[in-house]
């Protein structure tokens, strides 16, 4: 414990993630400092007789006994009070009670749990019976490497109650007095050389509750009951120097900060490992999926080739007729641009059902729930924001009714905060987003249907050919014209249902690049803030 002082506490406090408060830490300590004398504090259970045993020193010490002192086996004490004695300042505590839901029992608890931490000596007392209810409280809060025999002792009070009369059968109450200290020890792991005090202060309940009390009354136990040597040990302290208790005091109090502030490091540690493990998961899974997704598109993009020269074949086959079905002419161009988004939809529909089969199964881990939960409230926190559909060169070649149709698309998608709030976190099969193919494809033949202007102009192109004496090379061109028109229009509505595939894959994953990193920078400084730590306590 060497050199662990309010400086270097202070200095790593400050570099923390989060907020801690190092000026509240550091007043709290000031207020102790002030007093000037070493501070005993009396703690544990309401029924254990702390406040029997804080009497009987008093008296014995010459001491007025406080009003606030009540002996009872109820909870009598409700704050810390302290009344000086031998040249300490003795502290009674409210009883602990372990468990307790009341408001009442939590408050004692925790106000007794406060003084116990900051306090020149610790006297925890237990009833003969020893702790049971409060043992894992005591190991927690006492046994963490910072207290020492000199500062931490261990009282079993009222042990006349223990089973034995001494009067009767002396001998046989200082081998149940040794028994029950061996006891002791092995259920707390004390080390041999922590005092415990075995002791009788009120052996028959001879003073009960009486106030004031005549230490005669307890003349005749005196060889036995062990209260002689607890009041020589408290007058031992009160005759030392109080620098040199303080100092010992000050660095339990900042070693004890930072062992309590590295515990709560570690569970957050603990907690944030496993989002940083799903974010990262999260992206290696989207990168796959995103390559699957760049090859469906390249498959259907190296076809547009195929489609362009479909649909200038259908537009030449009636180039040399007088007359021309108009119908039949889109009938044709429609069935092959449906043809071609048909055949690549479906490698779509088939890569989202796989998607939503991996969603499914995420979903199950209490981990990814977790990040879900994270990334929603970071979700929440934004405007949602929706990408506007990528519209190519190629559509102004066509006019703004190709727009008008994709803004009714736009129209159709639902918002992105929708979905994040939303409890289905998988896609169903066969959609894009939240909306079906059923509905793309009815928003994709209001834009199929813009190409009756590609063929209204191509009618109107091949009518004239006569007086423009036209030649059929040049019927070719306009006819490749024309189609890489249409298969312009094909791709706007392919890169719009791409674009909502991408960002389902975004909403199934809750992939936001500023969350993983967010993530991964808080596991990084927790992991250095412990090690710090290690460091400062070493």
């Amino acid at each position: 414990m060497t050199g662990l002082d309010e400086k270097r506490v202070s200095a790593w406090l400050t570099a923390l993630p989060g907020e801690r408060n190092a000026r509240t830490l550091k007043s709290r300590w000031n207020d102790f400092n002030v007093l000037d004398r070493p501070v005993i504090t009396v703690f544990g259970s309401y029924d254990t007789g702390k406040s029997s045993l804080i009497r009987r020193i008093l008296v014995d010490a010459g001491s007025a006994v406080p009003d606030w002192l009540t002996i009872s086996g109820r909870h009598e004490t409700f704050d810390v009070n302290g009344v000086e004695c031998d040249g300490c300042l003795l502290r009674d505590t409210p009883g602990l009670a372990v468990g307790a839901d009341d408001v009442r029992g939590v408050v004692n608890t925790n106000a007794a749990i406060a003084a116990v931490e900051l306090t020149d000596i610790a006297i925890v007392v237990v009833s003969p019976q020893l702790a049971t209810g409060e043992r894992q409280l005591l190991r927690s809060l006492l046994l963490d490497g910072t207290w020492t025999p000199q500062d931490l002792w261990f009282v079993v009070s009222r042990f006349d109650e223990a089973g034995i009369d001494p009067e009767d059968d002396l001998e046989g109450y200082f081998e149940l007095r040794d028994r029950k200290r061996a006891e002791l020890r092995d259920s707390l792991d004390l080390g041999a050389d922590f005092p415990i005090h075995v002791v009788a202060p009120d052996f028959a309940q001879f003073a009960g509750s009486s106030q004031p009390v005549d230490g005669a009354i307890w003349d005749d136990f005196r060889a036995w009951d062990g209260m002689n040597e607890l009041e020589q040990a408290i007058a031992h302290v009160g005759g030392a120097t109080l620098a040199h208790v303080r100092a010992a005091t000050e660095r339990r109090y900042w070693r004890r900060v930072v062992i309590r502030e590295v515990s709560e490091l570690k569970s957050q540690l603990a907690e944030a490992e496993p989002l940083v493990a799903e974010a990262e998961a999260a992206e290696s899974r989207h990168e796959q999926w995103s390559r699957e997704l760049r090859e469906i598109d390249l498959a259907a993009r190296a076809d547009l080739g195929i489609l362009k020269e479909k649909l200038a074949t259908i537009l030449l086959s009636n180039w040399g007729t007088e007359t021309s079905d108009k119908s039949l002419l889109m009938s044709g161009v429609e069935n092959a641009i449906n043809g071609w988004f048909d055949t690549h939809q479906q490698q779509v529909d088939r890569f989202l059902q796989s998607v939503g089969r991996v969603s499914a199964r995420q979903s199950e881990r209490q981990s990814w729930r977790n990040f879900q939960e994270i990334a929603s409230a970071i979700e929440e926190m934004e405007p949602a924001l929706m990408a506007p559909a990528r519209v190519g060169k190629h559509v102004k070649a066509v006019g703004g009714a190709v727009i008008a149709a994709l803004q009714d698309i736009s129209r159709i998608r639902p918002a992105k905060s929708s979905h994040i709030k939303g409890a289905r976190t998988e896609p169903s099969s066969g959609s894009v987003g939240d909306w079906s193919y059923a509905e793309v494809l009815a928003a994709a033949t209001a834009v199929w249907k813009l190409a009756q202007v590609v063929l209204d102009e191509w009618e109107e192109y091949r009518t004239a050919r006569e007086t423009a004496s036209l030649s059929e090379k040049l019927a070719q061109a306009q006819a490749d014209k024309f189609a890489a028109e249409a298969v312009g229009i094909a791709r706007t509505v392919w890169d719009t249902m791409l674009d909502e595939t991408e960002r389902r894959l975004q909403i199934v994953d809750f992939l936001k690049p500023e969350v993983t990193d967010g993530l991964r920078q808080s596991v990084d400084q927790l992991r250095r803030a412990i090690t710090d730590a290690e460091i400062l306590l070493a």
